[in-house]
């Protein structure tokens, strides 16, 4: 019986061991990974570039072997291209968890596509690949000739819905898979979706010490401008995502988000604190229940852009300290989802003080009846049964009032100050004038100092370059009118030109043909414009001389129609009102001023 036990404790004893030794082994092979991050091929040979990445370094050294075998061979373990375990001397000492290595593998046939197999096993000197833990496969290509070509592993980036939007900002958000190398960030963003021509500066999300190896990380960028000039009001902007390492940058252009700042309106990132509070939701059509809830907006952004959702953004609900009788206990904070929220929240006091005025009537009848009924004297009660009266008279023109009107017409109970007219200003800069205009005589111009030969330059770039001398010449010299456009003051002394007298008179001095006496002749041999993205319209790069504006009617920021002449280097140079303000009528202003007015342009011939 004895040695039973002793056998049986033996047995325990030698099995706990043998699971320990299997447990820690595996727990240690387990923590163990591999970076590919390039591969140098020529005709005959690959040097692979990688890092061994793991948690703990002070245990055995694990066992690696490379595997590498063409691309048709189905069993590239057993080939003879077989290179075994790694050569020890190519391990560098660890750095942020990471071992580097170096193989070379010889031997290859030129031009000829690859698969290879890295693996590890842990502690013992295996030589099988049955005891491999953990593995990375790829492929790389030979080159025809001795040439070497570096094959690398660029980031993994993915680009995600903006997150805060403001009139003058918005903040672009990102993630990148960073392949066990430190990485840096940017966004590309333009105002049309296949041109995005600005971007930010590469920045680091962490130190470039960092030991956040991989793993998905989340970057983010706020943005004030677009080509130096800031972002402007209700124009959409598209952006994509882009992250680089040491071997290259890779752009999400498969995924291109967008975004248009508005005045007045915020998209904030949550707060999380709470049950309800922070959380996100968006509704499908306009009567359906809310999903959600979404802890970021990020996340409800997504899942709203997968459909043609009712919501134009994702919203949070409101949450009344105390709920009020007759409303739900959450309130929709969304404009864009309900016809009139503020105006509901309206109607809806409207019932509760009817409701109040009720109750304090009864209030009143019930001490006007109490004092009816004690007074001894005949003043007390005619006291008490003036207030009956006037309690059972006041709620009858409460509740009166209410269902006279909501007889009439319900929607007359309905306070909606949505529907209320919007007020349209209209800035006056003094429009065109289609009467016929006859150039100023050169000699007139030139007594002002206004640079007008009318001879034409033999080059475009002579051309161009008269352009903008002439039309500077006349900066602090002219007088806008519209009545008197076209005549010479010699008394004052100015040239009273408008927006279309102006931009003829440039023409006449550069030796160019009249382009229209006024802006509807003149647009009318141009283009529609159809976007716009710093100096680029219709996807064409504008020049000194083109002329840009809108018709009569066709802005309902300023009144009449309006053209000027681009200045080069993202101006303009135009004759605007008021009227009669001697020698101050031309300016050079940026071409964002009037961008989102532009309808029309003709370019310069």
């Amino acid at each position: 019986m004895y040695n039973f036990k002793m056998k049986n404790k033996i047995g325990i004893l030698f099995a706990s061991l043998l699971l320990s030794f299997v447990f820690t082994t595996n727990t240690f092979a387990a923590n163990i990974g591999f970076s590919i991050d390039g591969i140098v091929v020529t005709s005959t040979t690959a040097v692979i570039n990688g890092k061994i990445i793991s948690s703990d370094f002070t245990q055995t050294l694990p066992h690696i072997y490379l595997y590498v075998g063409t691309i048709n061979e189905t069993n590239i373990k057993t080939v003879s291209h077989i290179k075994g375990q790694l050569d020890q001397n190519t391990l560098n000492q660890p750095q942020n968890n990471a071992l580097q290595f170096n193989e070379l593998v010889q031997n290859l046939t030129p031009n000829t596509q690859y698969k290879y197999l890295i693996s590890s096993s842990a502690g013992t000197n295996t030589s099988t690949i049955a005891n491999s833990i953990t593995e990375e496969t790829g492929t790389f290509q030979t080159t025809a000739s001795g040439t070497a070509v570096t094959e690398t592993v660029a980031p993994t980036v993915y680009t995600k819905p903006v997150i805060n939007i403001l009139g003058s900002a918005a903040t672009l958000t990102g993630q990148a898979q960073n392949n066990y190398q430190p990485i840096e960030f940017r966004f590309k963003y333009g105002t049309i979706s296949s041109n995005l021509d600005d971007s930010t500066s590469f920045f680091p999300q962490h130190n470039s010490t960092s030991t956040f190896f991989g793993i998905t990380e989340s970057f983010q960028k706020e943005i004030t401008t677009y080509h130096g000039q800031p972002l402007i009001d209700g124009t959409m902007y598209y952006y994509i995502a882009c992250a680089k390492n040491t071997f290259g940058e890779a752009c999400d252009t498969a995924h291109v988000e967008s975004f248009a700042p508005k005045k007045n309106q915020t998209v904030l990132t949550p707060n999380t604190s709470g049950t309800e509070s922070g959380k996100w939701w968006f509704k499908q059509a306009k009567d359906s229940e809310a999903k959600g809830p979404f802890s970021s907006i990020a996340e409800c952004e997504i899942e709203r852009a997968k459909g043609d959702s009712y919501s134009k953004q994702c919203f949070q609900f409101y949450y009344p300290l105390a709920p009020l009788p007759g409303q739900a206990d959450k309130i929709d904070t969304s404009s864009g989802d309900s016809d009139c929220p503020f105006g509901n929240y309206l109607n809806i006091l409207i019932k509760l003080f009817i409701g109040i005025c009720a109750v304090l009537a009864m209030i009143k009848i019930v001490l006007g009846g109490m004092q009816y009924m004690t007074s001894e004297l005949s003043s007390g009660k005619e006291d008490g049964k003036n207030n009956i009266t006037s309690a059972v008279f006041g709620l009858i023109l409460a509740l009166g009032a209410f269902a006279i009107l909501n007889t009439i017409n319900p929607e007359l109970l309905k306070v909606c100050l949505n529907n209320l007219p919007k007020a349209v200003v209209q800035i006056d800069i003094g429009g065109d004038s289609n009467v016929p205009f006859n150039p100023i005589q050169k000699t007139d111009l030139q007594t002002l100092g206004i640079n007008c030969s009318e001879t034409l330059a033999p080059t475009l770039s002579e051309q161009l370059t008269q352009l903008v001398a002439v039309s500077n010449s006349f900066l602090n010299k002219t007088t806008y009118s519209q009545t008197k456009r076209g005549t010479y003051d010699a008394s004052k002394p100015t040239a009273y030109l408008d927006c279309s007298s102006f931009v003829n008179q440039v023409y006449k001095c550069v030796g160019k043909n009249s382009p229209g006496n006024w802006t509807g002749t003149i647009f009318n041999g141009g283009e529609d414009v159809t976007s716009i993205s710093g100096t680029t319209v219709n996807n064409t790069q504008l020049k000194t001389g083109d002329l840009l504006g809108w018709k009569p009617g066709e802005s309902k920021k300023y009144k009449g129609g309006h053209v000027f002449m681009y200045f080069g280097n993202n101006n303009i140079i135009e004759a605007h009102g008021p009227q009669e303000v001697i020698n101050k009528s031309v300016e050079i202003k940026p071409l964002s001023y009037y961008q989102s007015e532009i309808k029309h342009i003709k370019r310069l011939q």
